[in-house]
């Protein structure tokens, strides 16, 4: 925790959203297999005390009422799609879910899984959690979630951006219906999926069956994976990431972050990383999608015996060189 007297973020937590009910969610292009998975993965004890938001883009709801009928207590938000029209009414169905939680009108749950149409933009969604003060007191996004349909991902990540963008943002991805493909191409849709999303977890799901974990636990975060070196060029998306060895000045670090958010946040599409702040002992987790960024959090422990500053940017037609300039200049500045 941050010394005595000095701290910068509030209580150390022991995790990214502690004290607060867990949101996933899970998007994936039109027939993806995203509502086979959610059935799979509520049948499992580890899924048990959740409540489901089911998306559909039509005004009949046929996802909704095939997890009602399998006993799970679900919340339709049909006609529309959940990262535009009716977002307002994701908001309010959170805080409806919240209030009657508390006063005991519905049974308890323990975290929220949003399944999304498939033709939702992740980024309204994301910044929904990071930017409402009514529900990121009591909500934490744990985690996206992105089915892909391995028999046909060339076709469709080729002409849907749709498609690329659930990709883009996941810090998870599901290959579904891996056993209609033979193993080499289904090596070459997991090389193609790590092209497009370099830092996102990836399994298999046959028939919608996957370990619940890697669906729902914190320790599978994308923020305790693996740091890549290397940029990752896809057209103009590309992701990077860089260390910092020595502890960061909060200051200087977020008022650089914000100048790129201010000048180039519709193509920065998403930061995360961990840092080592100066007079902080856990570590800052900060995440930024766009022009908005998350409250940072300060950990009680590292994930790992790594202590140096670690951030992962996914960005578009922004120069690598440039933004790890601007890093250096303004802790520089302040040291």
């Amino acid at each position: 925790m941050a010394v005595a007297g000095q701290a910068l973020f509030g209580r150390a937590l022991p995790r990214p959203g502690a004290g607060k009910t867990p949101v996933t969610v899970i998007t994936g292009f039109l027939g993806a297999g995203k509502t086979t998975i959610l059935r799979a993965l509520l049948k499992s004890p580890k899924a048990a005390r959740s409540v489901v938001i089911v998306n559909e883009y039509g005004d009949i709801g046929i996802d909704d009422a095939l997890l009602s009928n399998d006993g799970q207590n679900t919340v339709l938000l049909g006609n529309g799609c959940i990262c535009c029209r009716v977002l307002t009414d994701l908001q309010q169905t959170c805080l409806d879910l919240l209030r009657d939680r508390a006063s005991g009108a519905i049974p308890s749950f323990d975290r929220i899984i949003i399944e999304t149409s498939g033709l939702a933009d992740p980024v309204p969604i994301l910044q929904t959690f990071m930017t409402e003060r009514s529900l990121g007191g009591q909500l934490y996004l744990r985690g996206l979630v992105a089915a892909v349909d391995a028999s046909n991902f060339r076709e469709t990540v080729g002409r849907f951006e749709e498609c690329r963008r659930q990709l883009v943002f996941a810090d998870r991805v599901l290959l579904t219906k891996s056993d209609l493909v033979s193993p080499s191409d289904l090596t070459e849709v997991r090389q193609a999926v790590t092209k497009v999303s370099p830092n996102a977890l990836i399994r298999q799901a046959v028939s919608g069956d996957v370990d619940p974990d890697f669906l729902l636990s914190e320790q599978e975060s994308a923020l305790a994976a693996p740091f890549y070196a290397e940029p990752v060029h896809s057209d103009v998306i590309e992701t990077f990431s860089f260390s910092i060895a020595d502890p960061v000045n909060w200051e200087a670090f977020s008022q650089t972050l914000n100048l790129l958010t201010r000048l180039r946040g519709s193509d920065l599409l998403r930061v995360k990383g961990l840092l080592n702040v100066q007079k902080c002992e856990g570590p800052v987790v900060v995440q930024v999608v766009q022009h908005v960024a998350y409250p940072p959090e300060e950990l009680q422990s590292w994930p790992d015996d790594d202590r140096q500053s670690r951030v992962v940017c996914i960005v578009r037609d922004i120069d690598r060189d440039h933004v790890l300039s601007l890093f250096r200049a303004a802790q520089s500045l302040a040291s």
